[in-house]
């Protein structure tokens, strides 16, 4: 059987718009584009990555490279939102240290995984606790694992959508498509609404910078032909 690659996000919003239309509301799941390509969203967090492998075995699809994009907070002023980064090492919750391929012509970041939303708090916390990550996130390390234990060439591209001091709004605005939900939620709380408004285009500007570099990506860049 041929191996495939496979250009996986946590949500169908951190994914090309030209991929994600087909893939909304449907976690996890992935799509087949042709006999060598599949595009998968996995939902957020340790739990749903795991299912998204178990449902991959499943159904006898082996991968052999993986290009993991999405959203990301950053540890360290140096890599403020809209910073591009790419995965050298991820570090799992319980310590362990994964080597993974870096992508592009990008800083090239240690990752470091989280369970929950993390506050500005709990990000000076992480920075004493581990001075060298500087990104986090709750998806990566699990790739990681299950990539290691398959032999699937892992990378990581990472946009930074939460600086080390950054607020952030309610969860709404994150696991809805903004357009649909951001006025909604400003008529019922004017005075929250705002950050809400301003943190969802963020995250919009976000998806759109990663499109851009996933098309500069020699190896992934046909993805997005013909979507």
């Amino acid at each position: 059987m041929e191996k495939k690659r496979l250009l996986v996000a946590a949500l169908p919003m951190e994914l090309p718009p030209s991929l994600a239309h087909s893939l909304k509301r449907k976690m996890p799941a992935f799509i087949p584009m042709d006999e060598e390509r599949l595009v998968g969203v996995t939902g957020v967090g340790k739990s749903n990555v795991t299912r998204f492998y178990r449902r991959l075995e499943r159904m006898a699809i082996q991968i052999e490279k993986m290009l993991l994009i999405g959203f990301a907070g950053s540890l360290c002023e140096s890599l403020p939102p809209g910073k591009i980064v790419t995965f050298d090492k991820v570090i799992t919750y319980q310590g362990k240290v994964f080597s993974l391929f870096p992508v592009g012509k990008l800083h090239r970041s240690i990752g470091l995984e989280v369970r929950e939303w993390t506050d500005a708090g709990e990000k000076r916390r992480l920075r004493v606790a581990h001075p060298h990550a500087e990104i986090i996130d709750m998806e990566t390390a699990t790739h990681a694992e299950e990539c290691a234990r398959l032999g699937v060439k892992l990378s990581v591209l990472r946009i930074v959508t939460d600086g080390p001091e950054d607020r952030l709004p309610s969860l709404a605005y994150i696991f809805e498509d903004w357009q649909h939900v951001v006025w909604k939620k400003i008529l019922s709380h004017p005075l929250h609404g705002l950050g809400g408004l301003m943190f969802s285009w963020r995250l919009w500007k976000a998806r759109e910078s990663l499109t851009k570099e996933v098309e500069k990506l020699e190896e992934w860049h046909d993805f997005l032909e013909n979507a």
